[in-house]
């Protein structure tokens, strides 16, 4: 399976489109990617860092169903 993303920059008005089949990360400066580990189980670890907010995560679905 795999679904299609468009994501537009609100400044410029530019956009871009991907074909994404695993998973998408998208951060918004000053946000950045610190760091990532891929475990042999097939599990990833991402580190973001410079986030001012708390994490608020919506509509995420389990392998098993929502939790």
């Amino acid at each position: 399976m795999a679904i299609e993303v468009t994501v537009r920059d609100t400044e410029t008005g530019d956009t871009d489109t991907v074909i994404v089949e695993d998973y998408l990360l998208t951060v918004v400066e000053p946000c950045y990617l610190a760091n990532q580990q891929g475990h042999p189980n097939g599990t990833h670890v991402l580190t973001i860092k410079n986030a001012t907010r708390p994490l608020i995560s919506t509509n995420v679905t389990y392998e098993d169903g929502p939790q």
